[in-house]
C-alpha cells in the first residue's frame, strides 16, 4: 500500500473514531447523569460536560486552534440577526404546540438547542472536517465528514423508529454538508454552531411538552422533510466545486512526512 493511501485509510479511522467516539461520549455521561425525556437541568449539565471533553480531545489531536473565533463571520456581521430570528419564530409559534410549555421549559429548550449546536459543531466541523480536509479535498472532506455526522444518528433507533431515524440520518448529511461548506467559507465555528443550533430550535419546537409517541413517521412526511433540506445539499455541492476550481479555497492537506493534527 502506498503512503497516500495509508494517509487516507488513517484520516477515515481518525475520523470515524471521533465521530462514534463523541456520541458513545454523549450517551454514557447523559446515562450516568440521568438525563430527563425533556431537556432539564441534568441534560444540559451533560451537555456541557461532553463539550469539555470534545475540547480536551481536539486538543490531545492538535485540532484546538479551530476553537478560536478566528475567520470571517458570513454575511457580514448578520449572524445576531440570523440568531434572534430562529429565536423569535420558534417562540412566536409556541402557542401551536399541544401542551402549553411552561417558560423553564423553554428556557431549557433554547439552551438546549444552543449547546447541541456548539456539541456537534465542534465534534463534526472543528474535529472531523478538519481532519478530513487533511487527506481529501474540500469537497470530498466536507462530504465525508457530513456523511458521519449523518451516520451517528442510526444512534436515535434506541428511542424512535426506523423511517423517522433514517429520515434524520439524510436530513443530518443534507445539513451537514451546508453546515461544512459555510465552514469552509468562513472558517469560524461559532456561526455555524450558531446556525445550526436556528435549524434545532425551528426543527423540534413541536415537540416541546410532549411525550414520545412511540409511533414511526409516515414515508410522506419524511419524503417532505427530505425535500425540503435537499436543495442545501444542492447548493452546498455546487459551491464547494466552484469555488475549488477557482482556487478560492486552501488546500490543507499536509506536505509528506507531517503528522496529521499539524
Amino acid at each position: 500500500m502506498s503512503g497516500h493511501s495509508t494517509s487516507r485509510g488513517t484520516t477515515l479511522l481518525t475520523a470515524a473514531g471521533l465521530a462514534f467516539g463523541g456520541i458513545i461520549l454523549l450517551r454514557i455521561i447523559g446515562g450516568l447523569l440521568r438525563v430527563e425525556p425533556q431537556p432539564g437541568p441534568r441534560t444540559l449539565l451533560a451537555q456541557v460536560i461532553a463539550i469539555g471533553a470534545i475540547v480536551v480531545v481536539l486538543a490531545v489531536l492538535r485540532l484546538a486552534r479551530h476553537l478560536t473565533p478566528g475567520g470571517s463571520w458570513a454575511w457580514g456581521r448578520g449572524w445576531p440577526f440570523l440568531a434572534c430570528g430562529a429565536i423569535i419564530l420558534i417562540l412566536g409559534q409556541l402557542a401551536e404546540v399541544k401542551g402549553s410549555p411552561s417558560l423553564p421549559l423553554v428556557a431549557a429548550f433554547v439552551v438546549h438547542c444552543l449547546l447541541t449546536g456548539i456539541f456537534e459543531e465542534f465534534l463534526c466541523r472543528a474535529g472531523v472536517q478538519n481532519i478530513c480536509r487533511r487527506s481529501f479535498s474540500p469537497l470530498a472532506g466536507v462530504l465525508i465528514s457530513s456523511a458521519l455526522f449523518g451516520v451517528i444518528h442510526f444512534a436515535n433507533l434506541t428511542e424512535q423508529g426506523p423511517i423517522e431515524t433514517t429520515t434524520q440520518v439524510l436530513y443530518a448529511f443534507c445539513l451537514g454538508t451546508f453546515l461544512g461548506y459555510l465552514y469552509e467559507l468562513t472558517r469560524n465555528i461559532y456561526f455555524v454552531a450558531l446556525l445550526h443550533a436556528g435549524f434545532n430550535m425551528l426543527g423540534s419546537y413541536s415537540s416541546l411538552g410532549l411525550e414520545k409517541s412511540g409511533q414511526d413517521i409516515p414515508l410522506g412526511a419524511a419524503a417532505i422533510q427530505i425535500l425540503i433540506i435537499a436543495p442545501l445539499l444542492i447548493l452546498a455541492i455546487t459551491r464547494l466545486r466552484k469555488l475549488t476550481r477557482d482556487g478560492a479555497l486552501p488546500d490543507r492537506r499536509p506536505a509528506e512526512g507531517q503528522p496529521l493534527g499539524a
